[in-house]
């Protein structure tokens, strides 16, 4: 029997992912293909992967059956399902009539294929992801720690896939570069296709230091300076004397999808990605420099897709000299990993899993996604995500403990005096590892990045360590689902995030060492938790990346121009 809670939804996500992935040869339909687009499927297999897509495992084939059973659930859901006999090869329905017979496995076929699979909801991005090193694609050599003198790739290095718009690291080309540029322009003509080129570019600052910026460069020729980047390089964005947040912070479209962008450690300042949320982009893109601490950067790429309802993606180069591999990085609104393949195939996998530098990745964004309801079922447990092994393993044993608790369904701290019950918005506790602030955001507040930095913010002012507690009314899903986003939101706020219900703590998110690496721990039915403020270093640490290098009254008017952006 077909489980009735699988949704017309589960099967959209499942026909989009049978078309990134295709149709097992086992599990080709004989006498019915489910149509979608002018595309045929196999009705059962399709239930199946909806399943997966569900409940995480496949539906097996021998508890429902073919035929009318499927058809008619098929059909209940608003799909279109006919006599055909090809299988389900995932063809147009020129290349998929009744009788014929499936296709046979060729490159040729493939590429057909994959053309036939994309429709007008669909976008398709490239992302370079280079060596830093010689490479036999790009050709890059290294020349100081940015300045780059790639070999440009040419339209033949797309594989002749159709592509809407091209992702390059931060620090590509150098901006002043205008043989590269050039290149770059002929590039843009003949995919017919805009390219997003991290430049690094010594003009932009009058001190003569240099910034990261981000060049558009259009089909037509146009090349654009589109972005300044705002965190952990000696010249940002936020020293500009005409910074405002409307010119500094810009959205633009892309293939009719408004988008915005930052800059690598950017993607730290939540109020960034915010603001262009809060303008209308429904992708972010956040090109990076070289290999980062996975850990780190999956849990802020997916918390920003998740909380802003955006795509969000992020592609670097490959750096041979260091130890740890890298990897392209993308998420959907749902907090889920995207796809990707090499151009020119069909073998989709979790971007994760394309660490082969020297490769042009293809992502195909679903943008029916975008408008679909937010269900927290669907965003990925942390204890089912992968677990990369830290720089430096984490420390379980709390240096700077704090009790909490729960005293008549309100959050509460064990102070000098005894137990302190806190009401929204938050309060001061004197401990005995000092004064912590306790800010209090309930429901989906927390998935607000401006509600978290007014804690941040509250805190610093009053000389507190903060702590953010997340108190439902209810826990609307398994603690595991909102621990995997609180992941990032430990590491974007270096706090401790705290989950409850009113009858008990479900989840404690925490940084466990000083490479910011979170640990979550899942909170027995004791009713109490221990958190270690010793990592909870707040606004002064999290915002450490812009004004590190900032002089005098310029760090304060750089937060100051941060705090506009609530």
């Amino acid at each position: 029997m077909i489980p009735s809670y699988i949704t017309r939804q589960d099967l959209m996500d499942a026909i989009r992912r049978i078309r990134l992935d295709g149709v097992p040869a086992n599990r080709r339909s004989r006498k019915f293909c489910l149509v979608k687009d002018g595309c045929h499927f196999p009705p059962k297999y399709a239930i199946a992967v909806a399943h997966h897509v569900r409940k995480g495992q496949f539906l097996p084939s021998y508890e429902f059956s073919g035929g009318a059973e499927s058809n008619g659930f098929l059909s209940a859901l608003g799909f279109d399902v006919i006599h055909c006999e090809c299988g389900g090869s995932i063809g147009s329905v020129g290349y998929c009539m009744p009788g014929k017979k499936p296709f046979r496995e060729s490159q040729t076929i493939e590429k057909r294929q994959l053309s036939a699979a994309r429709n007008a909801s669909m976008l398709r991005v490239a992302l370079m992801f280079p060596q830093v090193r010689q490479s036999a694609l790009f050709g890059i050599v290294p020349q100081g720690s940015y300045a780059q003198k790639p070999v440009i790739p040419v339209r033949s290095d797309f594989a002749d896939e159709t592509i809407d718009f091209v992702i390059f690291p931060e620090g590509y080309i150098l901006a002043a570069d205008v043989k590269r540029i050039s290149s770059l322009r002929k590039l843009a003509e003949d995919l017919d296709a805009t390219l997003l080129v991290g430049a690094t570019d010594s003009s932009a600052s009058s001190t003569g230091r240099t910034r990261q910026v981000l060049l558009r460069i259009d089909p037509d020729g146009k090349a654009l300076h589109l972005y300044t980047k705002h965190s952990t390089e000696k010249a940002v964005a936020f020293e500009m004397e005409d910074w405002q947040a409307s010119s500094a912070l810009p959205t633009f479209d892309l293939s009719g999808v408004k988008s915005g962008a930052t800059i690598c450690h950017d993607q730290y300042l939540g109020l960034l990605p915010r603001f262009l949320a809060k303008r209308g982009a429904r992708i972010w893109i956040n090109p990076s420099y070289d290999n980062v601490v996975d850990t780190k950067w999956s849990a802020i790429l997916r918390l920003r897709a998740v909380e802003n309802r955006v795509f969000s993606l992020c592609t670097l180069h490959d750096s041979l000299q260091k130890p740890s591999k890298t990897h392209p990085f993308g998420f959907s609104p749902d907090g889920n990993e995207l796809t990707a393949r090499p151009a020119g195939t069909g073998n989709s996998r979790p971007l994760s899993k394309c660490t082969e530098s020297g490769n042009i990745y293809i992502v195909d964004l679903d943008i029916g996604l975008l408008d679909g309801e937010f269900e927290w079922e669907r965003v990925p447990k942390a204890d089912d995500l992968s677990k990369p092994k830290p720089k430096r393993p984490p420390k379980l044993n709390a240096r700077q403990p704090v009790r909490l608790g729960l005293f008549n369904e309100h959050p509460a701290v064990l102070g000098r005096s005894g137990w302190v019950a806190v009401d929204a918005p938050g309060g001061d506790i004197e401990t005995d590892h000092g004064s912590v602030y306790l800010g209090i955001l309930a429901r989906d507040r927390i998935l607000d990045a401006a509600e978290c930095f007014r804690i941040l913010d509250r805190a610093s002012q009053t000389k507190c360590k903060p702590i953010i507690w997340n108190l439902w009314d209810e826990v609307p899903t398994d603690s595991a689902h909102l621990a995997t986003l609180m992941l990032g939101r430990a590491i974007e706020c270096c706090a401790p995030i705290v989950i409850s219900g009113r009858d008990r703590i479900h989840e404690l998110v925490e940084l466990a060492n000083c490479n910011k690496i979170p640990i979550r721990r899942e909170i027995e039915s004791s009713g109490e938790a221990i958190v270690d403020i010793g990592y909870a270093w707040g606004l002064d640490s999290a915002f450490k990346m812009v004004s590190k290098h900032l002089i005098g009254t310029m760090k304060h008017t750089a937060l100051d121009r941060y705090r506009t952006l609530i």
